[in-house]
């Protein structure tokens, strides 16, 4: 995994409560100069970024400039996330990672999106991750 191939992060399941790990990651990867577009139904914006309620919602612009999606969500919907994940790179080839953050594995979810030739990586925490290559 290399860093320096991801400027644009879909962060699935991002909440504007500053206690929550998604927010925190949000914050963090803007901070850092990442563009961060959150996917949410549940709201409008988060940390002054447009949300969109899920990914195959994305405006085409967007959707085509997406290169990692970090999902903060229970195991039992990463499924249909990672499919909608693969419709993008079907359509886009922009996506290169899936990021399944502690709490968000799911075994037919990895298995999907590595067989579609996504890079998957699952149970650690992007920020720590990026904090640790940096």
């Amino acid at each position: 995994m290399n860093w320096n191939d991801v400027r644009v992060i879909a962060v699935v399941g991002a909440s504007p409560n500053p206690n929550r790990p998604s927010n925190a990651v949000m914050r963090y990867f803007i901070k850092n100069g990442f563009k961060v577009i959150p996917i949410t139904p549940k709201y409008d914006s988060i940390e002054g970024v447009k949300c969109y309620p899920s990914l195959i919602a994305l405006p085409e612009n967007i959707a085509k400039s997406i290169d990692m999606v970090d999902i903060f969500v229970h195991a039992a919907a990463v499924l249909g996330i990672v499919k909608q994940a693969v419709e993008l790179k079907k359509m886009h080839n922009s996506l290169k990672l899936i990021w399944m953050q502690p709490g968000a594995y799911n075994k037919e979810a990895y298995e999907f999106a590595a067989r579609n030739g996504l890079e998957v990586i699952a149970n650690s925490c992007a920020m720590e991750m990026r904090i640790n290559d940096l």
